[in-house]
Parts: C-alpha cells; sequence; structure tokens
C-alpha cells in the first residue's frame, strides 16, 4: 500500500510538472520532477524493480534539460529512461515516445546517424503495436473505441516518427530518402484523421522543401558534369 501511496505521488508529480513544462516553466518543473526522482528512487529500492513511473520521471526530466539547454545531462536520463522501459517490458508506458526525445536530443547534439537510428526504431515499434491493435478481437464496443483512440494517437506519434526520419536523412544529405519519409508521413497523418492539422501542414512543408532542394541539385548537376569535363 505504502509503494502504491507511493508511485500515485510520483505520477501527481508527473503530471504537474509536465503543465509547468508546458506552460514555459522549465525550473518550475524541474523542482517538482526532482521530487519524483527520490520518491521513484524510494519505489525502486522498496520493490527492487524498476516500475513505468520511473521511466517516465526521467523522460519528463530530460525534456526539462532539454528546455534549458543541458543536452548531455538529458540524452544520459534519457538512456537511463530506455535501460528501465526495457526493463519493465510491455508494461513500459511510452517506449516510442522516449525513442522520439533521444531523436531530438541526439540530432541537437549533431549525431544524425544515431538520431536516424531512433526515429526508425519508435516508428517500427509504432507500426507493431497499431497492427496488433488492428488484428485484436473479442471486442466489446466500448473497449474498440477506446482502442480506436488510442490507435489514433499511435497514428499521430507514427507520423511524427516519419517526420523526424526524414529531417535526419536530410541532415544527412540523402534528400530522395527524405522525400520517401515526409510522403509516408502524409499519408499515415491523412488516415490518423489530420487532414487540416499542423502536422500534416509541417509534412507537407518539408516535403515540398526537399522536394525543392532535389530539383534544384539535380538541375546544376549537368553543369557541374559539363564544367568538370570542359
Amino acid at each position: 500500500m505504502v509503494l502504491r501511496a507511493c508511485q500515485e505521488l510520483c505520477e501527481h508529480l508527473n503530471a504537474e510538472g509536465l503543465k509547468l513544462l508546458h506552460s514555459d516553466s522549465p525550473d518550475e518543473a524541474l523542482k517538482l520532477l526532482r521530487k519524483a526522482e527520490i520518491l521513484a528512487s524510494n519505489a525502486k529500492a522498496e520493490s527492487e524493480m524498476h516500475s513505468p513511473v520511473e521511466a517516465v520521471t526521467y523522460n519528463n526530466i530530460a525534456c526539462c534539460l532539454k528546455r534549458k539547454g543541458k543536452l548531455r545531462s538529458a540524452l544520459r536520463y534519457l538512456e537511463v529512461a530506455r535501460q528501465i522501459e526495457i526493463a519493465c517490458g510491455d508494461s513500459a508506458a511510452d517506449p516510442p515516445g522516449t525513442m522520439l526525445n533521444l531523436c531530438a536530443v541526439l540530432s541537437d547534439l549533431g549525431r544524425h546517424d544515431a538520431a536516424l537510428s531512433q526515429a526508425q526504431a519508435a516508428a517500427e515499434l509504432l507500426q507493431h503495436q497499431i497492427d496488433l491493435a488492428d488484428s485484436e478481437s473479442q471486442q466489446t464496443a466500448s473497449k474498440r473505441r477506446g482502442k480506436g483512440k488510442s490507435v489514433k494517437m499511435q497514428l499521430s506519434l507514427l507520423a511524427v516518427a516519419y517526420h523526424n526520419i526524414g529531417v535526419q536523412h536530410e541532415h544527412r544529405g540523402d534528400l530522395p530518402a527524405a522525400i520517401d519519409a515526409y510522403s509516408e508521413g502524409m499519408l499515415i497523418a491523412k488516415y490518423g484523421g489530420e487532414e487540416s492539422g499542423s502536422l500534416l501542414v509541417k509534412l507537407k512543408q518539408s516535403h515540398a522543401e526537399a522536394n525543392s532542394r532535389l530539383k534544384t541539385l539535380e538541375a546544376r548537376r549537368p553543369h557541374l558534369q559539363s564544367s568538370s569535363s570542359g
């Protein structure tokens, strides 16, 4: 009972910390999340097992640290969060979200190959989760509605993953791969009901800009080849 109370307080501190972070108060958010970190550590010591809320806490602390520009510290917290999620297995709260956060931090650190790997792993896991949800049978109508909402959120996150994949391909100079990723993200966003959402607009813009850059490079290529041969 004490352990459960500790975890519930930790969850509450995380929720309040996220509210502060979203209202652009990372310092205040971090204060609450540090308290949650202590509670999560105590709960782990008590049960001798990692809990999903422990990974959530490390993830949220990393988001605060990233907002404050402390990228290497954020990376360390995210790496620990992933290890905890692996230990938690199927009970882990949001492994794809952690992977996408890792992608963002690694990209900011200029580690684009590693960032791409994280975005691709997130997309693969999300696709697996969506396929699994779609294949489930013998559900009640209410359960089916609940799953529908969950799948919609996963589709949105999958579209984000493909946008991140495209961005990392651009950083690596692979425009055709970036365009393919943006195209896939656009299809997923539309399928998920994002017909007029900001995510689809962002994907379309990124796709158009990458396509324009590729066409410019292709138009210059014959000129460069003739110059070098002359």
